[in-house]
């Protein structure tokens, strides 16, 4: 799988659960919640395990907590990093990589607005409260599916004129390289050291005198 289809594949899951979450477990919270199994196990169990109870009890809470807790640490941490890290050339690292730090400070600063807007409800519309939050983190997570799709698409582009540019020139025939190969002999014997092409000379007309004689 590529990087590409993994980062669509994690974010998509995370959507779907964070939508189902909103729209089906929270709402049947106390049907789907095993209340009198719990209240057995605590019969049975030590006091130590009290939270392990309460965990099981709340199941539905229990999973959201965790897929919220990696939906940061995946999403940021991972698919993030990941991304940045296949598109950003070594010598761009140094000026973009501070500029990355930034905006995950700023989009900090703006998930809380966006969080104060739709939960700063009274506490019997915690469910429509949860909804709107849920709805705003799937538009963004698709925001972020479609950026990403469109960022590894550039990259790939430029990376397919890159190779274009080096594989330009086309291999020369048997003809070609034979006379080129030629005129670089040629070429190499004119430029040659003038000191040898001297005694060189001079060899010749020594061999001619030795033969007049």
């Amino acid at each position: 799988m590529s990087r590409a289809a993994l980062f669509n594949t994690i974010l998509v899951g995370f959507m779907a659960f964070f939508g189902g979450f909103a729209l089906v477990l929270y709402p049947n919270a106390d049907v789907l919640h095993p209340h009198a199994l719990a209240d057995q196990m605590q019969q049975v169990l030590p006091q130590g395990l009290a939270g392990f109870v309460g965990m099981l009890r709340n199941w539905t809470f229990t999973l959201f907590f965790c897929m919220a807790e990696l939906w940061g640490d995946v999403c940021m941490g991972l698919l993030f990093w990941g991304l940045a890290n296949e598109i950003t050339n070594l010598s761009d690292a140094a000026t973009l990589y501070p500029l990355f730090g930034l905006g995950a400070n700023l989009a900090q600063a703006l998930a809380g607005l966006v969080l104060k807007a739709t939960t700063c409800r009274a506490a019997s519309e915690f469910g429509l409260a949860l909804q709107l939050s849920m709805g705003a983190v799937i538009i963004i997570a698709g925001i972020a599916i479609a950026l990403q799709q469109h960022i590894a698409n550039e990259a790939e582009a430029k990376r397919r004129h890159s190779r274009q540019g080096r594989n330009s020139s086309q291999p020369m025939s048997i003809a070609e390289s034979a006379s080129w190969s030629s005129s670089s002999s040629s070429s190499s014997i004119e430029t040659a050291d003038p000191a040898a092409a001297a005694a060189e000379v001079a060899a010749d007309r020594l061999r001619e005198a030795s033969e007049r004689k």
